[in-house]
Order: structure tokens, then sequence, then C-alpha cells
């Protein structure tokens, strides 16, 4: 149930919630904000920079000179290995093998959209492009920790989405 913006205004930078009738359906929602970011988990669907999937599920990740399909310097063979089944995220990468901020990869998917970190990990075969977030046509499968590691990196998308700062 997607809303306008702006609900969580009077809650400055603050966390928190602000129950909303919804223009549509007239049920109650609720709009949220966290640290001042309105409606932390919707509309945040990214790509992500500096990850290429092997065919082999393994991520290979540079700092910069990023490129698509690219598995040579200045990427790195991360040495990990993401789950090849999709699922609700149970647990993530926690080794650091090489100097890199893995950005919560998943490392195993036995959970579910109430359980453990609630947030859903899609994968296909071949090499593939690392994509993050979500929108709010995922329900509740998107979040802030949602991967998507099935495009390839000729595949293009168009979805319009936006973010409100407030600072009072």
């Amino acid at each position: 149930m997607a809303i306008n913006t702006g609900y969580t205004a009077p809650l400055g930078n603050a966390s928190g919630q602000v129950a909303v009738v919804h223009y549509q359906t007239a049920q109650t929602t609720y709009a949220m904000s966290y640290r001042g970011i309105e409606n932390f988990y919707g509309n945040i669907y990214t790509f992500v920079d500096g990850i290429n999937i092997k065919a082999d599920y393994m991520p290979w990740v540079a700092d910069h000179g990023f490129a698509s399909d690219t598995f040579v310097s200045p990427y790195v063979d991360s040495k990990l290995t993401v789950p090849s089944t999709d699922g609700f995220v149970s647990d993530i990468v926690t080794e650091n093998t090489v100097p890199s901020d893995y950005g919560f990869l998943p490392s195993a998917t036995a959970g579910s959209s109430s359980t453990k970190l609630c947030d859903y990990y899609y994968h296909a075969a071949g090499n593939r492009i690392a994509v993050a977030g979500g929108n709010w046509s995922y329900g509740s499968t998107a979040g802030a920790f949602y991967w998507a590691l099935y495009s390839a990196s000729s595949s293009s998308a168009r979805y319009v989405g936006a973010r409100l700062l407030y600072i009072g």
C-alpha cells in the first residue's frame, strides 16, 4: 500500500512511524522514518558498482575501474560463494578474504519473511551484475538487504522513485 511522502515530517530526523489512512483502500497503513529517511524499505532499487558475479556464484569485487562482465584486474576474486538457491536471507558473508566491503551479501537462504534478515535473494546462472534494495512492486520480498543477482549486464529497466530527506 504505497502512500505519498511527507507524513513523517513531524518526526524530523527521528525514527518512528505515523498512522495514515490509505487514500484508496481506507485501511490504516504506517509511514515510517528511519533516522529521517522516509519509507526506508521502499524504492531503493539500485545497481551496485564494484561487484560482478561469475557463473559459478563467486563475487568478484573492485574498488575502482568499474565494468560489467569483467573478472580481471582491478576486480579480484573474493574467494566467496553466494547461495545457488533463491530464498529469504538467513546469514550474510562475514569473511574478509580480500580488502572490500561486501555490503551484506548472503551466505545462506534459510530464513523467511518473518525470521532472520527477512529480505529476499534472487540469483540466476551465468555471469551477472548485482542489484540491491527493491521497489514497491516487490512487496514483502524487498528491503534494504534484498539482493538480485540475476540480471545480465545488458539488462535495462526503468523504475521511478524518490527519497525525501527532512532536516528540521
